[in-house]
């Protein structure tokens, strides 16, 4: 079974000086994009009072586990990935995780 990852879109909110600390998981294509601020991320779980997913962190860390407000996510797209992508990026490298 493919692993699946998805792109969270955030709401404006998050270029705010209180949301500093989430700005190195932002995507640099999406970060000077209006109403396209975007995660990139695994391990997605809605189930609590937060989201949380393990993001890539585009500031050259490891990925990290974060939780969000529900309210600060607008929408969320899935992407699958498979072992031997082709002509794609391999999605589990992008995050670091091979």
């Amino acid at each position: 079974m493919p692993k699946t990852y998805h792109l969270m879109y955030l709401l404006d909110e998050v270029e705010s000086p209180q949301w500093s600390h989430l700005h190195r998981f932002i995507h640099p294509g999406s970060r000077n994009e209006s109403g396209w601020k975007s995660i990139f991320c695994a391990d997605l779980d809605m189930s609590g009072a937060f989201i949380s997913c393990l993001a890539k962190d585009f500031s050259g860390g490891k990925a990290k586990k974060l939780f969000l407000r529900h309210g600060l996510v607008a929408s969320i797209i899935e992407v699958a990935s498979h072992e031997k992508p082709f002509g794609f990026k391999n999605l589990e490298e992008e995050l670091g995780e091979k």
